[in-house]
């Protein structure tokens, strides 16, 4: 028996099961949790652009600052909207 006919028997003989999962209670959190990663992803495309822009006039203190914040943030808000450290 080929690969392709084992594959047809199988998929004829096999039983598929859709089993409902209830949402996530916390979906609003998770919204809001994807909302503010994606503001902070927008900030960082925003830290790239600069430095590919203006490499050589770009002030590195700043930058780094402007990451660390951002990371900073991020924990903070997960740790806010999930309870997590």
């Amino acid at each position: 028996m080929s690969l392709s006919q084992l594959l047809l028997q199988s998929a004829r003989n096999s039983t598929i099961t859709v089993r409902r999962i209830d949402a996530p209670k916390n979906s609003k959190e998770l919204l809001a949790l994807t909302a503010a990663y994606n503001k902070f992803g927008a900030q960082l495309n925003m830290i790239a652009k600069h430095c590919n822009t203006f490499k050589a006039n770009s002030d590195s203190v700043k930058i780094l600052t402007a990451l660390i914040d951002i990371e900073r943030s991020i924990a903070e808000l997960k740790a806010e909207t999930l309870g997590e450290d």
